[in-house]
């Protein structure tokens, strides 16, 4: 085992690449971790940065995704047209329709794709069963959960992978841009033919590690999808968090409970703000 894979399995693992991670990274990514039930984070210099670290940690070319039709504008660019040029398609589905959804899979297909509640329409996903959907097809629920942080942990629902927005809904003051993904750690990626060659097979990318093996079992914790991405595709592509907005997005997660509390008590109540 590489000296690089040691450090990452140790629980207390020293500050070696700053692209990789950071002191006041790491701080932030714990703390998002804790907060929606994760065992594991890792932070990104956009949301739309994560979005796709997210899917290229699961997808490569002749992989298609099942994505509900109801998602930020941004999300469906990507998908639409940027990462079909990677080789990688998307399905759109309506997501309040599991049957189009279940015909929407078949052998190529990575992950099931939606929002906790879609941006623009504001439509709310049934998270669970979702999540016993993609089990039945043994894939990845991703969940991006940027529309409704600290009202909806998708973790708690059957989400495998949950994305975040950090420069509005967790910042909300206008300093930094950035994204992150939590690892639920619930997903067996050595278990199923449909990750083999990411998570099961020798990486020849990264010292011919093989991640559910190396990082399936760090003291009691699941994090090989938060360590492949973290040590083979974040310092490749170099979409990493600045340390200066993680300080910010720590100030901002001091805070971010009360503001989300002011901004939906009127909404609850039927009271002006």
């Amino acid at each position: 085992m590489c000296e690089n894979t040691k450090q990452h399995r140790s629980a207390d693992r020293r500050i070696q690449f700053a692209r990789a991670n950071n002191p006041a990274v790491d701080a932030f990514e714990k703390r998002i971790a804790a907060r929606e039930g994760g065992v594991a984070a890792v932070a990104t210099s956009s949301a739309q940065a994560a979005r796709t670290l997210a899917i290229l940690n699961l997808a490569e070319a002749g992989n298609n995704i099942v994505a509900s039709q109801s998602l930020y504008t941004g999300s469906v660019a990507l998908f639409i047209h940027t990462l079909p040029r990677l080789g990688i398609k998307t399905r759109f589905s309506d997501f309040h329709d599991h049957r189009a959804v279940v015909a929407a899979i078949d052998n190529n297909t990575r992950a099931i794709y939606t929002e906790t509640v879609g941006n623009p329409a504001v439509d709310v996903r049934n998270l669970r069963a979702l999540a016993t959907l993609a089990h039945d097809f043994n894939l990845p629920l991703v969940v991006d959960n940027s529309f409704a942080p600290a009202l909806s942990r998708p973790i708690d629902h059957g989400a495998h992978v949950v994305v975040h927005n950090a420069t509005q809904w967790i910042t909300e003051h206008g300093t930094s841009i950035g994204g992150v993904i939590v690892d639920a750690g619930t997903f067996n990626w050595g278990a199923t033919a449909r990750f083999r060659n990411f998570y099961g097979e020798p990486e020849t990318a990264y010292y011919g590690v093989r991640f559910a093996e190396a990082f399936g079992n760090v003291d009691g914790a699941n994090i090989a999808f938060s360590a492949r991405l973290r040590l083979l595709l974040l310092p490749a592509i170099g979409a990493s968090v600045s340390p200066s907005d993680a300080s910010q997005f720590l100030k901002g997660l001091d805070t971010a409970d009360v503001i989300r509390a002011t901004t939906t008590e009127p909404q609850r109540t039927g009271t002006a703000a």
